[in-house]
């Protein structure tokens, strides 16, 4: 399971927009974890996905988690899953997809 120990709102986010989002694979990574470099892509590329449907949310003036705009949690996103894949050994993955975003 991931956990997330500074800014642990940041899996509340995750989920939200993976269940918004109807994707399966990235649900069950925040259940399981990330354990290959496909997993790794999958969720650095998720986050990325998330930030656009945030933006959208936003703009259409949807309410998630209680908030109109959660745009100042993307430090935390970046910080938590950034420290997360480094921590399991995919940093450069990280980074590539980020770099790319």
């Amino acid at each position: 399971m991931i956990h997330f120990k500074r800014y642990p709102h940041v899996k509340a986010l995750l989920a939200h927009y993976a269940d918004s989002l109807n994707d399966n694979v990235v649900r069950q990574l925040l259940i399981s974890g990330v354990k290959t470099e496909e997993d790794a892509f999958r969720l650095a590329h998720f986050v990325w996905v998330m930030v656009d449907s945030m933006r959208a949310d936003c703009d259409a003036g949807r309410e998630v988690l209680g908030r109109m705009d959660n745009g100042d949690m993307l430090p935390d996103v970046s910080y938590e899953v950034g420290l997360y894949l480094t921590q399991t050994g995919y940093e450069q993955i990280w980074n590539q997809v980020s770099d790319e975003a």
